[in-house]
């Protein structure tokens, strides 16, 4: 798991995109009610965000330094239900990539962002995820 300061700001930055997006997120150990993959009537997809993050390494910044710099990933998962098409789901992804884009100052940096390929169905089949991988840098003081 992450620094508690990376957790913070790359959450805020999901809720915005979310609600933008009008989607619901499954936070790591929070309750969450999984939608029917599609409206009642059939017609519309529900996507929904699911979100893990993990810190890779901290060490120190510098020799003798009082600053450790702590690398990681913050995994975005967007969840569209199989046989819908990909397309809701890629423009889901796209706008959550551009949260994180371009942000180089203050003590969270994101360095990259990876689109996954389409992943596999999940056990029960219902729904695929398409995934965004930030790369994140976190100085602590």
């Amino acid at each position: 798991m992450s620094s508690p300061q990376v957790w913070d700001d790359a959450r805020a930055r999901i809720e915005l995109g979310a609600a933008q997006l009008g989607l619901s997120v499954a936070w790591p150990n929070e309750q969450f009610q999984e939608p029917a993959p599609f409206s009642p009537d059939g017609g519309v997809a529900n996507l929904w965000i699911a979100v893990s993050i993990r810190g890779d390494l901290s060490e120190p910044y510098e020799i003798e330094g009082g600053i450790w710099e702590e690398t990681g990933t913050v995994e975005v998962h967007v969840m569209l239900p199989a046989t819908a098409g990909i397309r809701p789901g890629l423009l889901a992804r796209k706008a959550l990539a551009n949260l994180f884009r371009g942000v180089k100052e203050g003590p969270v940096i994101y360095r990259s962002a990876i689109m996954d390929p389409q992943g596999g169905p999940d056990e029960d089949g219902n729904w695929v995820p398409l995934t965004l991988r930030i790369s994140y840098s976190y100085q602590d003081i």
